[in-house]
């Protein structure tokens, strides 16, 4: 498995473009249900404000269409602060339009987190906690509207039964919002985390584990081995004149020597054998079981690996390894059993190389 620095993938456009227009969907058909309340209560002057926000989130798919996120967000944020605000001044603080204001603080962030290209920059982020603070004034500045008693107006003619009806369906569209997004930021965290977890586990090239993953099994190979008098063997391999086949061939030749090699390794490791990228053309191999069978099985790896016929660029590669390994005896440090491979593997190049030394 390949892992790039971009995190902006088709994948993940497609599942953004796909979240927007579920949550546009739902604006629209939250606003023409509110076209038929406010003629209902004989609201004329929102009645006609909300045909303005029916044909903005009607025209809000063709920017959608366009994966131009980030304009989408700011239009969405401005059309439900002025309705919002318009709402409250006029059905009044009691109808709970103002929660809207509460819902516009979490769900802001939503087009900025499902935009790849924005996400993860400042930009996107200050924008978002901008604007966020804008709901929160625009509420606070209704508040005391209301607590001033010039707001609702238009709530004098409507009974008190209906309002409280009103206020229901605003907190339940609000909190379904909030739980909604909360949900979804959640779920995405969590993806994320795995992703970063396994990026810091695996080597980016190979997909092997890496150096720092491979530690910890080395170790409990090691507490293993302890409790149950039982043993264990290391070994590590060595591309043979790999920095030649980087200076003759180019580095994306290099890259693809050690790809197949690492898939090579995988299948020819067994049961209970654990491998990873050590360090640049070096390659570390654990096995449950003595050295003889580690021997066995490192032969064999540097037999087909000999036996290759790899071409990459109308170039032939010629391709050996040499292999150290050492076995875990109870009471030696693990320090010194890895010390006892890496020596072997000196001497299996200093002898000559394509060898594989006990």
């Amino acid at each position: 498995m390949k892992y790039t620095f971009s995190l902006s993938t088709q994948p993940e456009r497609q599942r953004a473009t796909l979240s927007l227009y579920v949550l546009n969907s739902l604006l629209l058909a939250t606003h023409i249900a509110l076209e038929f309340y406010y003629y209902s209560l004989g609201a004329h002057i929102m009645a006609i404000v909300n045909i303005f926000s029916i044909l903005f989130y009607s025209m809000s798919f063709i920017s959608l269409n366009k994966k131009d996120f980030s304009r989408y967000g700011y239009a969405t944020y401005g059309e439900i602060c002025v309705h919002s605000i318009l709402a409250t001044i006029l059905i009044g603080w009691d109808a709970g339009f103002q929660l809207w204001l509460v819902a516009i603080i979490s769900a802001y962030f939503f087009p900025h987190f499902e935009d790849p290209d924005n996400r993860h920059t400042k930009k996107g982020l200050s924008s978002s906690i901008f604007f966020g603070v804008g709901a929160f004034i625009a509420y606070m500045t209704l508040f005391v509207l209301h607590a001033a008693g010039i707001t609702g107006s238009f709530a004098k003619k409507v009974s008190p039964r209906t309002i409280l009806l009103t206020n229901g369906m605003n907190s339940f569209i609000v909190f379904t919002t909030v739980l909604s997004f909360t949900f979804v930021f959640v779920r995405r965290l969590n993806k994320t985390q795995e992703r970063l977890n396994d990026m810091a586990l695996h080597d980016s090239l190979t997909g092997l584990f890496n150096r720092y993953a491979l530690t910890p099994v080395i170790e409990e190979a090691e507490n293993i081995a302890n409790a149950k008098q039982s043993t264990f063997s290391v070994a590590i391999a060595d591309l043979d004149h790999f920095k030649k086949i980087n200076d003759t061939y180019g580095h994306d030749t290099g890259d693809y020597v050690l790809r197949e090699f690492a898939k090579i390794l995988q299948e020819e490791s067994p049961e209970n054998t654990v491998v990873g990228r050590w360090g640049g053309e070096e390659f570390l191999i654990v096995m449950a079981g003595d050295m003889e069978t580690m021997g066995i099985h490192m032969e064999a790896l540097r037999k087909r690996i000999e036996g290759l016929d790899l071409q990459h660029k109308n170039h032939r590669i010629p391709l050996t390894i040499s292999i150290g390994y050492a076995g875990y005896r109870i009471g030696d440090s693990l320090q010194k059993t890895l010390l006892d491979a890496d020596q072997m593997l000196y001497e299996a190049k200093e002898s000559g190389r394509n060898i594989v030394k006990p």
